[in-house]
Parts: structure tokens; sequence; C-alpha cells
């Protein structure tokens, strides 16, 4: 047994002698020409640039949000009609926003724009729909 250990041990100064170890170097600037020369390659961005790579991330959840808001404010039936105006089934109308893939929200927007363009056509033919009167419809 003591044998084997000792070869193990001989086996692992052996690998620790052939593998180099590497170790970091550190090294402070010895002058102002070596700060200039490591900040020579650093990309410095404005103010300005932070800010708008900032309102870049923020705009598109900010716009998710508020399509999240208004998608949960609609009433059920109204719900559904949206979701039959995407070919989902009008049972989904009871799904979360966040519940949705990326594929049924896909669908649900073109569903809207569908509805939109409906909505548009008798408007672009009739006028405002709110001052049609019930009678026209009998």
């Amino acid at each position: 047994m003591a044998n084997t250990a000792e070869k193990l041990q001989q086996a692992r100064q052996q690998h620790a002698r052939k593998t180099p170890h590497l170790v970091p170097v550190i090294s402070t600037p010895k002058s102002r020409a070596d700060v200039d020369a490591v900040n020579a390659n650093v990309q410095v961005k404005t103010g300005a640039d932070h800010l708008a790579d900032a309102k870049a991330l923020f705009k598109a959840k900010h716009a998710r949000s508020q399509v999240k808001l208004a998608y949960e404010s609609l009433s059920q039936k109204q719900r559904g009609m949206v979701c039959i105006a995407a070919g989902l089934s009008p049972h989904d109308f009871s799904r979360h926003f966040n519940d949705f893939n990326d594929q049924e929200l896909q669908q649900l927007r073109k569903g809207l724009l569908e509805l939109t363009a409906i909505t548009r056509r008798f408007e672009n033919s009739v006028g405002n729909l709110q001052h049609l009167k019930p009678h026209i419809f009998h």
C-alpha cells in the first residue's frame, strides 16, 4: 500500500514539473506615458451614448408592459374577440398576457391589426361608429 502511495506522489511531482502554472502578472504603470498608452486603447462613451443605451433597454420593456396592461384591461368578451381574430381558441381569453408564448403573442398582434382594419373600413365608409343610430341596422 505504501508503495502505491509513493508512486502516486512521484507521479504528481512529475506532472507538476511538466505543467507550467500560469501566474497572472500584475504590473502597474511606471510613468504617465504608460497610463496614457493604456487609456489610448480604451473606448470612452459619452453621457449621451450611455443614456441612449439605457433608453433602448427600457423602451422595449415599457412598450411590452403597456401592451400587457391594455390586453389585461379588456373584458372577457373583448379578449375572446381578439383571440378569435388571432386564430386562437376563444377559450384563451382567460389566459394572462404572460402565459402566451412568442408565436401566440404575434398572432394576438395580427388579430388586433385585423380588428383595426375592420373598424377603419366601417369608419371610412360611414364615419364615426359611435354616431350610428340603431335603426340603421334594422
